[in-house]
C-alpha cells in the first residue's frame, strides 16, 4: 500500500489538481451574448417552461420528446440569445419602466382578475402555484416591457422608400372588371345515368371511404388529488395555529412612495461625461435644499427618466427588491418629505424625495382563514394520496369485473363516455384529458374488449390515476 501511495500521490499532485482547477475554473457557458453567459441550468429551466406550456395546451396528447430534438434545443437557445441581447441593449439605452406602467400591465392580465377587476389575493395565489414570488415576477415583467419598448422603437423608426410606398398605394387603388358564368352540378344531375354495376364497382374499389372507425362506449373512474382533498377535514384550531406560527407569510412589507430626478451621461443624457452629470445633480440638489417645493417642476424640466419626469418624478409605491440597490438603500433611510444626497446607480445620478411611507402590516385572520384551510387540506391530502392510489390500483385489478368497488371505497364517481376511438375521446375536453394514449390503448386491449375487464390503473399526468372498462 505504501508503494502504491508513493506512485499515485505525485501523479495526483501534478496532474489531478490541475485538472480539477481547470474543471472548476472553466467557462461552462453554453453561449454568450453582450458579455452575458447562458448557463446549462438557465437553458434547462426555459426548456422545462416550454414543455409545461405545451402540456397545458395539448394535455395528455403532448409528447415531451417532441422538444427533445436538436432543432427544438437550438430554437430554445436562439430565444435565450435574443432575450439577452435585447435586455443588454435596453439597459444600455437606460429604458426604465415606471411603476404606473408596471401596475397597469399586471392589473390588466386576465389571470390576476376576479369579477373583471385585479385581485391581489388571486395574484399571490397564481404566483404561488407557479413557484414564483412577486419581486421576481415583477422584474421579469419590467424586463419584458423594456424589450418591447426597444423593439417598438426600432419598428416605428423604419424608413420605407418612396418607390415602395407608391407601389403599395397603386396596388391598393387597382380595380378589376370580371364576368362570370356558372355551371351548377345540380343542373346536370338528372341527365346523368349511372348503372348499378358502376355503383358496385366504385364501392368495391373505394371500400375505405365507406368504413366507420372502431369505437367503444366506456365506463371510467378517476382518482385525483382533488378527490382526496375534498375528503380531508381541518379543525379551526389547526387553521388558527398555522396562522399564528406563520404570520410573516400573511404580511405586506413596508412600502414607500418616492419621486426622483435622474441625471444621465451620453449624447442624449444630461451631460457628456460622468463628472459633468454629477456636477449638474449637485447644483440641482443645492437649489432643492433652498426651495424643496420646486422638486416636481425641476423633475419635469431636468429629469431624464422618461417614465416619471412628466409626473414630477413620481415613481409610485414600491417595496424592497423592486429598485436597484443604491436607490433602495437611500430611499428606505429617508423620512417622509426628506430629500436625499446625490445617489449614483447604473442608470445615472438620482436625487430622491420620499413622499409616503406605508408601514408593514399583517392581514387579519378572517381574511386569510380560507386560504390557510385550503393549504392544510392539500398538504394532508398529498400524504394520503399515495395510500389511496395504491388502494385504487389493487381494487380495479383484484375486482376486475366492475369499477364499483373502487368507486365506493374511495367515494369516486363512475362516468360514461361514448364514441371513444383509438384516437381518443371526443365527447368533451374533460374526457379528452383523461383518455391519454396509454389509457386508450388499454381500453382496446384484448382483455378489456373480449373479457369486459377493467384496465389497469394508469397514471394520467397531473390529473391523477384512472381505470376504464367497456360498458355492457
Amino acid at each position: 500500500m505504501f508503494f502504491l501511495l508513493v506512485l499515485v500521490f505525485p501523479s495526483f499532485v501534478f496532474f489531478g489538481i490541475q485538472g480539477y482547477e481547470r474543471f472548476m475554473g472553466g467557462d461552462n457557458a453554453l453561449a454568450k451574448v453582450a458579455g452575458q453567459p447562458i448557463t446549462q441550468p438557465e437553458f434547462d429551466n426555459v426548456q422545462r417552461q416550454r414543455i409545461d406550456q405545451m402540456r397545458q395546451m395539448f394535455g395528455g396528447n403532448f409528447d415531451p420528446k417532441a422538444l427533445d430534438t436538436p432543432e427544438a434545443r437550438i430554437a430554445t437557445l436562439d430565444g435565450l440569445l435574443a432575450d439577452k441581447a435585447l435586455a443588454a441593449e435596453a439597459a444600455r439605452e437606460h429604458l426604465v419602466v415606471s411603476e404606473n406602467r408596471l401596475r397597469e400591465v399586471i392589473g390588466g392580465l386576465p389571470a390576476f382578475q376576479q369579477d373583471g377587476k385585479f385581485s391581489y389575493e388571486r395574484y399571490k395565489a397564481v404566483l404561488a402555484a407557479q413557484g414564483r414570488n412577486e419581486v421576481g415576477f415583477e422584474q421579469a415583467v419590467r424586463d419584458d416591457l423594456g424589450r418591447q419598448t426597444l423593439l417598438q422603437g426600432v419598428a416605428q423608426s423604419t424608413i420605407v422608400p418612396n418607390q415602395m410606398l407608391e407601389r403599395l398605394q397603386r396596388l391598393g387603388e387597382e380595380t378589376r372588371s370580371i364576368r362570370e358564368q356558372r355551371f351548377e352540378s345540380a343542373d346536370y344531375m338528372g341527365k346523368a345515368a349511372i348503372s348499378d354495376e358502376a355503383i358496385a364497382k366504385y364501392y368495391e374499389a373505394n371500400r375505405a371511404q365507406f368504413s366507420t372507425q372502431e369505437s367503444a362506449k366506456l365506463e371510467y373512474v378517476v382518482l385525483s388529488l382533488d378527490d382526496v382533498v375534498a375528503q380531508v377535514e381541518v379543525a379551526d384550531a389547526d387553521v388558527r395555529d398555522a396562522y399564528d406560527k406563520n404570520q410573516s407569510r400573511f404580511g405586506e412589507g413596508e412600502q414607500r412612495r418616492a419621486s426622483h430626478l435622474l441625471f444621465t451621461v451620453g449624447d442624449n443624457g444630461s451631460a457628456k461625461d460622468k463628472g459633468a452629470a454629477r456636477k449638474l445633480a449637485e447644483d440641482t440638489l443645492a437649489r432643492l435644499k433652498a426651495n424643496p417645493n420646486d422638486f416636481a417642476r425641476l423633475a419635469r424640466e431636468l429629469s431624464k427618466d422618461p417614465g416619471s419626469a412628466a409626473n414630477g418624478g413620481d415613481l409610485g409605491l414600491f417595496g424592497r427588491g423592486m429598485m436597484v440597490k443604491p436607490f433602495e438603500d437611500a430611499a428606505f433611510k429617508l423620512k417622509t418629505g426628506e430629500i436625499s444626497e446625490v445617489v449614483e446607480s447604473d442608470f445615472g445620478f438620482h436625487i430622491i424625495r420620499v413622499t409616503e411611507i406605508k408601514a408593514a402590516q399583517v392581514k387579519p385572520f378572517d381574511e386569510v382563514k380560507a386560504q390557510i384551510r385550503a393549504e392544510l387540506q392539500r398538504e394532508r391530502a398529498s400524504k394520503k394520496y399515495a395510500e389511496a392510489a395504491e388502494q385504487f390500483t389493487n381494487l380495479v385489478y383484484e375486482q376486475s369485473d366492475s369499477l364499483k368497488p373502487a368507486a365506493d371505497k374511495l367515494k369516486l364517481a363512475i362516468k360514461t363516455v361514448d364514441n371513444v376511438t383509438r384516437a381518443g375521446a371526443p365527447a368533451s375536453p374533460g374526457d379528452a384529458l383523461v383518455f391519454v394514449p396509454r389509457l386508450v390503448q388499454a381500453a382496446f386491449s384484448d382483455d378489456a374488449v373480449k373479457n369486459k375487464r377493467n384496465t389497469e390503473a394508469i397514471e394520467i399526468g397531473q390529473i391523477g390515476r384512472a381505470s376504464c372498462r367497456e360498458r355492457v
